[in-house]
């Protein structure tokens, strides 16, 4: 098997039993709360940390990283300002 579909099966198993979990009561409410503001606050800022410490340019400057931050970077900051002065 293909490892896109590895993933992407892995991933969509994932989903599946944590809904089934929710669905059938084993995790309450206020576990999936404590969860989300666990990888919101501690585990998706440690992985984007380690991956840029891991990160290898090749003696580089990686303006293609910069490019895509910075153009999604002004992209939300003109929506948001848009919507602010105009809604």
């Amino acid at each position: 098997m293909s490892p896109l579909i590895e993933t992407v099966l892995f991933v969509f198993g994932l989903v599946a039993l944590g809904y089934l979990a929710g669905l059938t009561g084993y995790l309450k409410a206020e576990a999936g709360e404590a969860i989300a503001e666990f990888a919101v606050g501690v585990a998706m800022p440690l992985l984007l940390f380690r991956t840029m410490v891991n990160a290898d340019f090749h003696g580089a400057a990686p303006w293609s990283f910069w490019g895509a931050y910075f153009t999604a970077a002004a992209v939300t900051w003109a929506g948001g300002h848009l919507v602010i002065t105009r809604v």
